[in-house]
C-alpha cells in the first residue's frame, strides 16, 4: 500500500540551490561570475574543462570542474554537464587530495543528478563510483541510494544508515532525503518499527516530512497501531497540511476505522475523499486534455490569476513545493535579468575577441530560458499524472472499502441491537484504554483522557496525533469472552 518510489524522484534540491541573480557570486571562476552573470560564466568554465581535459597536468582542468560545479549549485537553469570520460582521466593524474575532493564531489552530484531523473544502474553510473570512493559519507551514500532505487534493499539498509551517521556537513535536504530512503528501504522489507522510527525523525524538520507522515500512517496500519495511522491522517488533513495533495490520508483513515469496527467513520472518510478529490480529479482530466501550457497556467496562478487560468489548491501545493519547477522558474528569471545587465557589461569590455566570445555566450542564455521552460511544462504533466494515478489508485481502494463498511455497520446495528449491554462494556474499555494510551516513542504524544466512548479527542504534537477513539471490535471482543464466561 505504500508509494514506494525512487527517494530522489523530485529531489532537484540536491543539485541546486534556489539561484539569486547579482547577490550571489562565485569567486575565482572569471570576471563574468564575479560580476553575478552565472550562464556567462557557467559556458566559460565548461569551455576549459573540455579544453583541458587531456592535459597531464590536471590542474586546470580540476579548478575549471570546481568553478561548473559551483555555478551549478548556485544556477539551476543548467544540468550538471556529462564530464565521465575526462574526470575518469583527471582522477587517475591527480595528485593532491583537494584535486581528488573536487572530483568526488562532482561525480557525486552526477549522480545525485541521474537517480532524481530515475536512473537506477548501468555504465554511466558504475564509471562514476570508483570517483567517490575517496569519501566514505559519498561513497556510502551512492551504495545505499543505488542499492534502493534498484530494490535491494538488503545492501540499501546499511549502507544508508553508514551515511547517515557521517552525514554531520551534509545539506538538511540530504539528510531528509537519505532518512526517507532508510525508511522506504526498512518497509520494504518488513522492518516496521525501525521504518517508523525513522519516518518520525522526519517529521519535525519540514521536507519530506508529508511523505513520511503518508508512508508511516500505512506502516502503522501494517502494524496495526490503528490508532496512530488514523492520527497521522487526520494531522494530514488539518492545518497548513490540509492544502496539500494527499489521497492516501482519506484511504489510511478509512481502512483504520474499520479495523476498529467504526464503520459510520469509515464512511464519512470515504465520503471525505469523493468531495475533495473528485474535482481535483476532473480539473486534471481537464488539464490533460485542453493543450494549454501547463507552465503558462503555472506562472498565472503564481501571480494570482483566477478563472480559466485557476489551478486547484492541492495541484498547486505539488506544482509549488517541486524542487525542480521552483529552481528552473528561478533560474529563467534570473537570465532575463542576466541577459538585460550584462549586454551593457559586454559593450564596456576593451578587449574585441572577449566581448565576441561573450557577446555570443549572451545568445546562448536565451536558449537555456527556453530549454528550462519545455523542462518545466515536461515536468508539471508527469507530475499531473502522477496524481491522477494516485486519486485512481485510492478511489479504487476506497470503492472495497465502502462496501466493507457498509456490511460492517449492518452487522453491527443487529448485534447492537441484540446485546444492549455491550454499551457498558464499550465505557470500560474506554476507561481502561486511556490510562494506556500514553506514546513511547520519540515523540511525546502527551496523555488523553476520554470522557465519552463516541468521543474521538487528538493531541497535537509536531506533526502527530495520537487517538483516543474507542476500539470498539476490541470491546466486542471483551463483551463476548465476558458472555461465555457467564
Amino acid at each position: 500500500m505504500i508509494r514506494m518510489k525512487s527517494s530522489l524522484m523530485l529531489g532537484f534540491a540536491l543539485l541546486a540551490s534556489v539561484p539569486t541573480f547579482a547577490a550571489e557570486t562565485v569567486k575565482g571562476c572569471g570576471a563574468a561570475a564575479d560580476q553575478g552573470f552565472l550562464n556567462l560564466a557557467f559556458f566559460s568554465a565548461d569551455r576549459t574543462v573540455r579544453a583541458s581535459a587531456l592535459k597531464a597536468d590536471p590542474a586546470e582542468f580540476v579548478a575549471a570542474l570546481g568553478c561548473v560545479d559551483r555555478l551549478q549549485e548556485k544556477n539551476g537553469l543548467v544540468d550538471l554537464p556529462n564530464y565521465d570520460t575526462e574526470m575518469r582521466v583527471a582522477s587517475a593524474r591527480a595528485k593532491s587530495p583537494e584535486a581528488k575532493a573536487t572530483i568526488a564531489h562532482y561525480a557525486f552530484r552526477s549522480i545525485l543528478q541521474r537517480l532524481a531523473t530515475g536512473a537506477k544502474s548501468g555504465a554511466a553510473l558504475d564509471g562514476l563510483k570508483p570517483l567517490v570512493k575517496s569519501s566514505a559519507f559519498m561513497d556510502s551514500a551512492v551504495t545505499g541510494l543505488v542499492a534502493s532505487a534498484n530494490g535491494d534493499y538488503a545492501a540499501a539498509n546499511p549502507a544508508l544508515r553508514k551515511a547517515i551517521s557521517l552525514s554531520a556537513d551534509a545539506s538538511a535536504v540530504l539528510k531528509g532525503e537519505l532518512k526517507l530512503a532508510l525508511a522506504r528501504s526498512l518497509y520494504a522489507v518488513g522492518a516496521d518499527g525501525a521504518a517508523i522510527a525513522e519516518y518520525e525523525s522526519l517529521y519535525k524538520i519540514g521536507l519530506p516530512m508529508q511523505d513520511a507522515l503518508i508512508e508511516s500512517g500505512w506502516a502503522h496500519l501494517r502494524s496495526k497501531n490503528y490508532m496512530k495511522s488514523i492520527g497521522l491522517s487526520l494531522e494530514l488533513s488539518t492545518g497548513k497540511l490540509s492544502q496539500f495533495f494527499a489521497p492516501e490520508a482519506n484511504s489510511i483513515r478509512a481502512i483504520g476505522f474499520v479495523e476498529n469496527c467504526r464503520y459510520s467513520e469509515a464512511r464519512t472518510a470515504v465520503s471525505k475523499f469523493s468531495t475533495e478529490y473528485t474535482p481535483v480529479a476532473a480539473w486534471l482530466r481537464s488539464a490533460s486534455k485542453s493543450g494549454h501550457s501547463l507552465y503558462e497556467t503555472a506562472i498565472a496562478r503564481s501571480e494570482g490569476a483566477i478563472g480559466a487560468e485557476s489551478v486547484p489548491e492541492k495541484v498547486w501545493s505539488m506544482w509549488s513545493s517541486s524542487d525542480l519547477f521552483v529552481s528552473l522558474q528561478s533560474g529563467i528569471s534570473a537570465a532575463f535579468a542576466e541577459e538585460r545587465s550584462a549586454g551593457e557589461w559586454i559593450g564596456d569590455q576593451s578587449d574585441s575577441k572577449a566581448k565576441a566570445t561573450l557577446s555570443a555566450d549572451l545568445k546562448k542564455v536565451a536558449m537555456l530560458r527556453t530549454r528550462a521552460a519545455t523542462r518545466v511544462e515536461a515536468h508539471l504533466a508527469k507530475l499531473d499524472a502522477s496524481m491522477a494515478e494516485r486519486i485512481s489508485r485510492e478511489s479504487e481502494r476506497l470503492r472495497f472499502v465502502r462496501v466493507e463498511a457498509s456490511q460492517g455497520a449492518g452487522r453491527d446495528i443487529v448485534y447492537r441491537n441484540a446485546n444492549p449491554g455491550l454499551n457498558d462494556m464499550e465505557k470500560k474499555v474506554a476507561k481502561q484504554d486511556a490510562k494506556a494510551k500514553s506514546y513511547n516513542g520519540k515523540l511525546a504524544w502527551g496523555t488523553v483522557t476520554a470522557e465519552d466512548p463516541t468521543a474521538e479527542m487528538w493531541i497535537d504534537e509536531i506533526g502527530n496525533f495520537e487517538a483516543t477513539t474507542l476500539d470498539r471490535c476490541k470491546a466486542k471482543v471483551e463483551y463476548k469472552k465476558l458472555q461465555a464466561a457467564r
